[in-house]
């Protein structure tokens, strides 16, 4: 009776650990930090400057309301915190000059975000990088994204679909 008492309690404790915790959100954060980081966007009343090269021609407007969840969704997409990613990236962390690089590369040809780079600054985000590739029997793209919070974020790309001609797009957004 003693015994099983302590294996159900074993058991049970082994439950609440909370490195189980971290080994379920080992990767940076990007999803909650692109949420806080629409939230605060939109708490300060930033507007955009919002440039868009599609096939050498561009378009260019100034919003002044700003849906920055909308906005950062394709960033926030990039959360690579999924159970069955777990062994799916390989990361590294180094130091260069006054900076902390962490690097997330894909270790799975079919996962889409390929690498995933954050730049620290005296332990505040200073820039997040993401590439992107997507391909099937019909459809290839790649996406490069870049953010810099309280500035901005570019998004340069180009996609294939078959029997089609290939198109190539430039995104600059720039707060303000």
């Amino acid at each position: 009776m003693r015994l099983s008492i302590i294996f159900i309690w074993v058991v049970f404790s082994s439950c609440n650990n909370s490195e189980g915790i971290k080994t379920s959100n080992q990767f940076f954060q990007v999803k909650e930090y692109f949420i806080k980081q629409a939230e605060a966007l939109q708490n300060n009343n930033i507007h955009l400057q919002k440039s868009i090269m599609r096939d050498h021609k561009e378009e260019s407007k100034n919003i002044v309301s700003v849906d920055w969840k909308k906005e950062l969704r394709p960033f926030e997409d990039c959360d690579l915190n999924k159970p069955a990613w777990k062994k799916s990236y390989k990361a590294d962390t180094f130091y260069l000059s006054n900076q902390k690089y962490l690097i997330y590369d894909a270790l799975e040809p079919k996962l889409s975000v390929r690498k995933l780079e954050v730049i620290f600054r005296a332990d505040t985000v200073f820039m997040v990088k993401i590439s992107i590739e997507r391909k099937n029997a019909y459809y290839q793209s790649s996406q490069q994204l870049q953010y810099e919070p309280w500035k901005g974020y570019t998004v340069i790309g180009s996609q294939k679909v078959i029997l089609a001609d290939p198109t190539n797009f430039n995104i600059n957004a720039i707060f303000h």
